[in-house]
């Protein structure tokens, strides 16, 4: 949280203007670093990006402070850092409840332990930054792949003739109430005879296997999503461990670029009001 106040004034410009020309000239900095914040953020290659830019809150304007807010535990872990982290511990953790197969949250392992399939979303080659990862642009390092774009593209071709779903999370769906099992489980999907690598080692597949195609539909428009589903398992220690990340600390740079506009905030409003 970053706090906006105690512009200081030259006492010239102190005795002229009113307390409400104050709380305007604090809404105007606010404002601009506001704007300055999402502009930062909008730059990041982090997974967390969009999670990150959800948790930044409207301005809040209170009597002589204007306060910046970001809320939500992923948005913090990208501005403050975290330390490696296994997911199980998150996603298969005491506070995530035990469901049927088809909702979510964990399940019981019949030999003991949870399991839980977790969605992973893919977009179209070349689509800016956003919820989910272009096709083929993970392997853009691979040693095994000599043209990752080629290979999206291959991919998003086999992709949209996949067969149309809706959401199997979805209460009273017809693909909910068709299938009351995992969604991981779901056939027809993409994959067989593409021959791509596998991403990691410990990987068992590669990442776009079993890839399905949700139409969501929104007010006025209907669109695709495409989506893969993997197992995290507590009876299976491979994989799963989230690397430790590094915090992008915006709210520090953007208090720091309040400091510097604030002195400019005060003369501009100044010269347009008196």
């Amino acid at each position: 949280m970053l706090q906006i106040g105690n512009i200081e004034f030259p006492e010239e410009m102190a005795s002229i203007l009113e307390a409400k020309s104050v709380t305007q000239v604090l809404r105007n900095v606010a404002d601009s670093a506001q704007a300055h914040w999402i502009k930062l953020v909008s730059k990041s290659d982090s997974s967390f990006r969009q999670d990150y830019m959800n948790g930044i809150q409207p301005v809040k304007y209170l009597p002589n402070v204007s306060v910046l807010e970001l809320v939500g535990e992923v948005p913090h872990i990208l501005e403050d850092g975290s330390s490696p982290l296994d997911m199980r511990k998150t996603l298969l953790g005491p506070e995530v409840p035990v469901v049927p197969l088809g909702e979510r949250g964990k399940h019981q392992s019949r030999n003991g332990g949870y399991y839980r399939a977790i969605p992973f979303r893919h977009t179209v080659p070349g689509s800016g930054k956003g919820t989910g990862q272009a096709m083929g642009s993970a392997y853009g390092s691979h040693a095994a792949v000599a043209d990752a774009a080629k290979l999206g593209r291959a991919v998003y071709r086999a992709a949209k003739k996949l067969q149309a779903y809706g959401d199997p999370y979805k209460k009273g769906s017809k693909e909910a109430k068709k299938r009351r099992m995992d969604t991981s489980q779901i056939h027809g999907g993409l994959a067989k005879g593409m021959n791509i690598p596998l991403l990691k080692p410990h990987h068992k597949s590669d990442i776009y296997k079993g890839m399905i195609r949700q139409k969501k539909t929104y007010k006025k428009v209907t669109q695709n999503q495409y989506t893969t589903f993997r197992t995290i398992s507590t009876n299976v220690r491979e994989g799963w461990i989230r690397k430790q990340i590094i915090g992008e600390h915006y709210l520090e740079k953007v208090s720091t670029f309040v400091a510097k506009i604030a002195p400019m905030a005060v003369e501009a409003f100044f010269k347009e009001n008196t």
